[in-house]
This record gives structure tokens, sequence and C-alpha cells, in this order.
């Protein structure tokens, strides 16, 4: 995971990227939850114990980047979640590439500022209630973050939010907060 994190900085460097590079284990708790959740997965065919996560201040640099980690993995594999996000609104595109000796599968995340303060706040809440949220839980809750995730994502690309989007995400706001005041 070092080897992925110092090759992603000097990526970065060589690109001209203000990015920020952190690395991470997973947690126990979460490995086991995945593979409970995925019936085919088993640790050995895991890809995702480790990671780097690069948040790029653009769209455009987080696809240059991807491109630059490409041309040095052939191999590696893309999720591309900017292109086609997650039904929960979840944004970023994921590499796996193969990093160290011996060489070892690491999942890399690219994000924008959006994209990670999107993911880091569905990540609280979930926490905070104790429910998964980007994989279950309260509906109403979910929807609200979609709809915010394609807001964000209009607004980072620098476009306007159109009016009916705005409108259903006060509506959908509304909602979640009688639902979580009914709780």
């Amino acid at each position: 995971m070092v080897t992925a994190n110092v090759a992603l900085r000097q990526m970065c460097r060589r690109l001209g990227l203000n990015a920020k590079v952190t690395q991470r284990l997973k947690r126990m708790e979460t490995i086991r939850d995945k593979l409970l959740r995925e019936p085919g997965l088993n640790l050995d065919r895991m890809q995702d114990f480790g990671g780097c996560r690069v948040i790029v201040p653009t769209i455009e640099d987080a696809y240059r980047l991807r491109d630059r980690i490409l041309r040095r993995h052939p191999d590696a594999r893309v999720k591309d979640y900017v292109a086609e996000p997650r039904g929960s609104g979840y944004r970023a595109i994921h590499v796996i590439a193969e990093y160290g000796l011996p060489k070892k599968p690491i999942e890399i995340q690219i994000r924008t500022p959006e994209m990670h303060e999107w993911a880091d706040m569905v990540e609280r809440v979930s926490g905070m209630l104790g429910i998964n949220y980007k994989q279950e839980g309260h509906a109403e809750f979910q929807l609200w973050a979609k709809v915010l995730s394609r807001i964000l994502e209009l607004q980072a690309a620098g476009r306007p939010v159109p009016e009916a989007l705005r409108e259903n995400y006060a509506a959908v706001t509304q909602r979640l907060f009688r639902d979580l005041e009914g709780r």
C-alpha cells in the first residue's frame, strides 16, 4: 500500500495536481459485511483489503489521473461511478491495480472534494445511526443523499441546478426530517 501511495503522489505531482493522497486498511467489520452482502465473494477473491484514496480538484483531473494509472498498469480494472453513479448517489472512480512485492491488488478511489464530502457525510450518518446507508436502511435518507449527490455534481461542473431538482430536494428534505422527528 505504501508503494501505491508513493506512486500516486508522484503521478499527481507530474500531472501538476494539487491532490491529497491517503491510504487505509479495510476494517474487519467492513470485510465481514461485504462477504455477507456478496454471496460469491470469498477472502481469496476480495480485491480491496487495502486501498488509497486520492482527492483531486476536478472531475477532469480525476480522469487524467485514471488515464495515467492505466498507462502504468494496463491490466488494472476500472469502475467508473462518475459516469454511472451507484444507486445511492455515490460517485468516484475506482481503479484496482497491483503494487508492491509480492504484487497485491490495491483499490484506488479517485474523488473530487464534493464527492469526498458526500461520501464522508453518508459514512458519518451511517456510523452515528448504526445503519449502512450505502447499502441499506432508511429509504428517505437514501433518496435525499442521491438528490444531493446530483446537485453537487452539477455545481462542480459549473452547470445550473434545474428548478425541478431544487424543488425535489426541498420536498425530500422535508419528508426526511419529518420521518426522523417521528422516530
